[in-house]
């Protein structure tokens, strides 16, 4: 289904993303050795007439060997309905995994027609030793529909992004 709409009109979704600079981790929810925080954001702008089907997002992260430890703190949306001019609150998505790989997937529902969806992964990093290696590390994250999880031609049409991220051992 989602096919044939893209191909009518490319505009239906505009994506982008970024990866933001890491930052220094304050609070409670700080782990032992912390040295920072990646935040991993897409948004989702979709313009079409009518209510979409289910999307989900699927990220992974793999663990960046000896000398640094991640740890996944959060994953929250953000939408904004442009119909209706109406920001709704950030919701907060229940993820369970193992803090060795990071590797989910969340049902983030339908999204309403005319409305920015922001998503933002937040996952902390802690060194091991006292002078660790600078290190890129491979992360990989998708936002597409539900029914289009085993359509392989598909993964591009929404938003996939495979990339490398720079761990520091101290943020300047």
């Amino acid at each position: 289904m989602f096919e044939a709409i893209v191909l009518r009109n490319r505009n239906t979704f505009e994506t982008f993303g970024v990866v933001t600079s890491q930052q220094e981790c304050e609070g409670d929810h700080c782990v032992e050795n912390s040295v920072g925080i990646m935040k991993f954001t897409v948004n989702l702008v979709y313009e079409d007439l009518v209510d979409s089907d289910p999307i989900y997002v699927s990220f992974n992260i793999e663990h960046p060997g000896k000398d640094y430890q991640l740890h996944y703190l959060s994953t929250t949306t953000a939408k904004f309905t442009h119909f209706e001019y109406e920001a709704h609150p950030h919701k907060t998505h229940v993820v369970t995994v193992d803090n060795t790989d990071i590797d989910f997937e969340v049902d983030l529902g339908a999204v309403q027609a005319e409305t920015d969806l922001e998503i933002e992964i937040s996952i902390q990093y802690s060194k091991d030793s006292d002078e660790p290696e600078p290190r890129f590390i491979e992360y990989e994250f998708y936002v597409g529909f539900a029914e289009d999880r085993t359509n392989t031609g598909l993964v591009d049409t929404i938003y996939k992004r495979d990339d490398k991220v720079s761990l520091y051992s101290s943020i300047d």
